[in-house]
């Protein structure tokens, strides 16, 4: 079946249970029914849809067409036959079906009456009877009988009436009832005729000529007749123990319906909500009635002459159960068979006389406004024909079952109704369980219930923390965390937030595995709690060990303890010079990072010093240049020839030009030990806040209560526990002693580099953001993945290992601290393994958070244990390197004229490639640096080029072709 006309069959099904019709006319789309009720979701599906809706209904109402000469009627249609066949006593008929409107506006119950004789006069099949003669049953019209009792008993169809008309006066208004025989209607025809009946009573002046039901009898007997469709017909599969006689006496067990909100779970599984239903009844009956086939009505209401038409029109399909191994596959197959079904709407199942389905499945709306009688439109209520079991789920109302009436068969109904109740309440629990895993009866399904009821505030606990990170209103149980938005940054918020909520947490991977917050739940409740130590402000010390992260930096940039001239620099504009100098100073006292310095021991093991305090350097200079930017460039030049005395600090300095209206330019430095990329962000954010609180006068906001020495004391801590251990084994796993490093040969000579810098784009990054959350990433993640496939180009092999900086911040207490966070990681992945690219991106990620779970194994142990070190003139392991530099408040800027531009590097490159990845105004700007000596500029010039390519490619792969 086409993925086309699944989707419009599924779409047409949506508008069928808002009992709405669609038919093509004059190359347009015309709707019928409650239009007014249609969500808007549902008519934007429409209209993206309409040139698909139109063509498939093109070929359907080709199927049937009214005859060309007039037709009395007489003869049964197919649905007749059944609804005559289902009935032991057609003499004393008991099925019926009764629908109502609720309105309340005056009703003048004469002119009502008027208005149903003219309805039914205009419908001959509403007065008609059952006449028996030498060549069977057949229909003849008698004359209108309008009745002021509604039938509820049996009644005679040889006699009628068959279709009644009764007005009850209630409290707040009056309903409008209609009832009448299988026979005659279908539930559709009940809609439909109490919108002609208000029509009618209000005298509108067009009232439609009806089309004859006998017609519809007629042209489906001769299109059943076709060879072409009797062969389709032949086609679909016989369940012959589907079928029973009909029950001689029945019974009816009710049970609230469903409260649980499964369209979620409908999304995920691409299906719909009835579909879903469905499907739980037939999960509920498997166990007593196992491989049984259940029916269903469908329809048939598609498009053509006869989508209005007021008689029985609706088709039974059987749908035999799929075998699967979880309850979300089985679901899946469900829905797969109902699609199928539903293309074969136009061929009634074959059920020979006498003969009905044992087990009957049906979906009923909810009160629904309606426009006709401007009131409320009640659901279709009646006594079905059954056999062995006939459930219906009333939307928000309840369940009806009927049944056989034997003690048997009662219970059953009770276990079936509570089976099915269980597992929509509890959907998203269930799809992973195996079908013989559900509950088996009522009052295992109720002990469940009540435990998983108990379970679901963790469910909701965890829905408001994931909604809280994400800065949304709401997350629900099944949304993907990464979907919405979700970064190993606010990764690290989830995990803290649920530590202090719950006395334990994930880990990275686990969220990366389990991103919503049902599977988040089950993650905390099938494992315990870790034996991690806590991170938590200490009593500070003057004089402590070195972080591990600064440890790394200091090797691999063969730093000298003693004196540096790497500094980063912030350079910004301020309005008041003397308010920026307060700020300042208020900065360095809130972060003793600001005020630590570095020394070597005995050992030759590198410590910090953090002095209780410490005023910064503030040098007010001069400046040659005009211009805001020449300015500011000047500045800039001016701080990066400065030297810092590490054993001295603050390791911050300050230049400051003075304008003649007391504001001033000022440049920031500071060690680039001192603070990663990601505090450059937190520390220009600190200083506005303390900017503005001193131009207000208020009190500057207080240090907080953890500090970078809290984060080093842990990072040790950690070293010496089993949670080194746990990561030392998962590095071990990765790199074998024997690991060929990831490199690129280079020629003889000294090293030296070069940085490439372009952009993808606006529209490709837009993509590229669109497609990274379609495959459950985040931006950098699926270019990183990207990156790991261009790599493997580039190296000629599949296993590539790329080093990756991570930010550090596992903890959210940690985010807004100043600091040296920053990891290396040596992620390795084998690009060539079998699946897309949604999948190459998911392991990379899946490599990522894993790497982070592991990360107190540095990049140092890493690099000893394979007989390197940091300090080695190129990086040990892998010589590919990418970076993420998305700092949070900082934006990066580029020039409108900017494309592309290749600058020489002023160091001795350690790396193969060091690529760079940030977000402008105007896109992802990349900065590609590399070795001249491994990857001449050409080559670089190619491989940057097959990175926009493969961007390109990879995007349009999740989603689905070019813009």
């Amino acid at each position: 079946m086409p993925s086309d006309d699944r989707l419009v069959l599924d779409l047409l099904t949506r508008l069928h249970e808002s009992a709405v019709t669609v038919r093509a006319e004059g190359g347009d789309l015309r709707l019928d029914g409650a239009v007014a009720t249609l969500p808007d979701e549902t008519v934007g599906l429409l209209r993206a849809h309409k040139a698909a809706v139109l063509q498939l209904l093109s070929r359907v109402s080709s199927r049937m067409a009214r005859p060309g000469e007039p037709v009395a009627i007489g003869p049964l249609s197919t649905a007749q036959r059944a609804a005559l066949a289902a009935e032991s006593e057609p003499k004393a008929a008991r099925a019926v079906l009764r629908q109502s409107v609720r309105t309340t506006d005056e009703v003048d119950e004469g002119a009502l009456r008027a208005a149903f004789a003219r309805l039914l006069d205009r419908h001959e099949l509403l007065r008609a009877v059952v006449v028996a003669d030498g060549a069977g049953p057949r229909l003849v019209a008698a004359a209108p009988v309008p009745t002021a009792t509604p039938r509820r008993g049996p009644v005679d169809l040889s006699e009628g009436p068959v279709c009644t008309l009764h007005v009850h006066a209630e409290e707040n208004g009056t309903r409008i009832e209609l009832a009448a025989h299988p026979l005659v209607a279908d539930e559709r025809t009940l809609a439909l005729a109490l919108d002609e009946l208000a029509c009618l009573y209000r005298g509108a002046d067009e009232v439609p000529e009806p089309v004859p039901y006998a017609e519809f009898s007629v042209a489906q007997e001769r299109y059943l007749a076709h060879p072409a469709v009797a062969a389709r017909r032949r086609l679909i599969p016989a369940a012959p123990d589907a079928l029973r006689v009909p029950a001689r006496a029945t019974a009816r067990h009710t049970a609230p319906a469903p409260s649980a909100d499964v369209v979620a779970v409908a999304a995920e599984l691409r299906c719909t909500v009835p579909i879903l239903r469905l499907g739980a009844f037939l999960l509920a009956v498997r166990r007593r009635w196992p491989g049984r086939a259940v029916a269903i009505q469908q329809p048939n209401r598609s498009g053509g002459p006869f989508a209005g038409v007021l008689g029985p029109v609706a088709t039974t399909a059987l749908l035999t159960p799929p075998a699967a191994t979880t309850v979300r596959a089985f679901l899946v197959a469900v829905r797969d068979r109902v699609l199928d079904a539903h293309e074969r709407q136009d061929l009634p199942a074959d059920i020979p006389a006498g003969s009905l389905p044992g087990l009957h499945f049906t979906e009923r709306s909810g009160p629904t406004r309606r426009a006709a009688f401007g009131g409320t439109l009640l659901p279709v209520e009646g006594v079905p024909p059954c056999g062995d079991l006939t459930l219906c789920h009333i939307d928000g109302v309840g369940l009806v079952v009927d049944h056989d009436d034997t003690p048997e068969h009662a219970a059953t109904a009770r276990t079936v109704a509570a089976v099915h109740r269980f597992l929509l309440d509890h959907l998203d629990r269930c799809l992973d369980l195996a079908p013989d895993e559900l509950p088996a009866g009522p009052e295992e399904a109720d002990r469940l219930g009540r435990v998983w009821a108990g379970e679901a505030a963790e469910v909701d606990a965890l829905r408001e923390i994931l909604a809280g990170v994400l800065g949304r209103p709401d997350v629900g149980p099944r949304d993907n965390f990464f979907e919405l938005g979700g970064t190993s940054l606010s990764v690290a918020k989830v995990v803290s937030r649920v530590q202090r909520r719950f006395g334990t947490a994930p880990s990275f991977a686990d969220v990366l595995a389990h991103p919503s917050p049902a599977a988040l739940a089950r993650v905390l409740r099938t494992t315990g709690a870790r034996d991690k130590p806590a991170l938590a402000p200490l009593p500070p010390l003057t004089e402590l060990p070195a972080s591990p992260q600064q440890v790394r930096y200091f090797l691999t940039y063969d730093i000298d303890p003693a004196r540096s001239g790497r500094v980063t620099v912030l350079t910004e504009e301020w309005e008041s010079a003397e308010a920026f100098r307060t700020a300042v100073e208020t900065v360095v006292a809130r972060h003793e990072s600001l005020r630590t310095g570095f020394f070597t021991d005995a050992s030759g093991d590198l410590w910090q010093r953090v002095l209780p305090a410490a005023a910064p350097e503030i040098v007010e200079v001069p400046l040659d240049a005009e211009s805001d930017a020449e300015q500011r460039a000047e500045l800039d030049a001016s701080m990066r020839t400065h030297t810092f005395d590490l054993t001295a600090p603050p390791l911050l300095r300050v230049l400051l030009h003075r304008r003649p209206d007391g504001g001033a330019l000022a440049a920031v430095g500071v060690f680039s030990g001192v603070l990663d990329a990601y505090s450059q962000g937190t520390l220009a954010a600190e200083l506005a806040l303390a900017y503005d609180a001193a131009r207000r006068g208020a009190e500057p906001p207080t240090p907080p209560a953890l500090q970078y020495q809290d984060f080093c004391r842990w990072q040790h801590e950690l070293a010496r526990g089993a949670e080194f251990a746990r990561a030392r084994a998962f590095w071990a796993a990765r790199y074998p002693t024997d690991h060929r490093g990831f490199h690129l040969p280079a020629t003889a000579g000294e090293r030296a580099g070069a940085m490439r810098m372009f952009l993808l784009g606006e529209e490709l990054s837009a993509r590229a953001r669109e497609a990274a959350a379609l495959s459950e990433s985040s931006l950098f993640g699926f270019l990183l993945a990207n990156f790991f496939a261009r790599a493997a180009e580039l190296h000629g092999r599949d296993d590539v290992s790329v080093g990756v900086l991570y930010h550090g911040r596992e903890t959210e207490e940690l985010a807004d601290l100043v600091g040296y966070f920053v990891d290396l990681f040596c992620l390795r992945c084998d690009v060539g393994r079998p699946g897309d690219f949604p999948d190459l991106v998911r392991r990379v990620n899946q490599e990522l958070f894993q790497a982070v779970d592991a990360r107190v194994y540095q990049y140092q142990h890493l690099a000893e244990r394979l007989g390197a070190s940091p300090t080695d003139a190129v990086f040990p392991v892998t010589g590919f390197h990418v970076n993420n530099v998305i700092v949070p408040g900082r934006t990066e800027h580029v020039g409108e004229g900017f494309r592309e531009r290749v600058v020489d590097l002023p160091y001795r490159p350690k790396f193969d490639f060091n690529i760079y990845v940030h977000e402008t105004e105007r896109g992802i700007l990349i900065r590609m640096a590399y070795a001249t000596t491994v990857v001449d500029h050409e080559r670089a010039a190619a491989f940057a080029a097959d990175f926009v390519t493969g961007v390109r490619r990879s995007a349009d792969a999740v989603l689905g072709g070019a813009a």
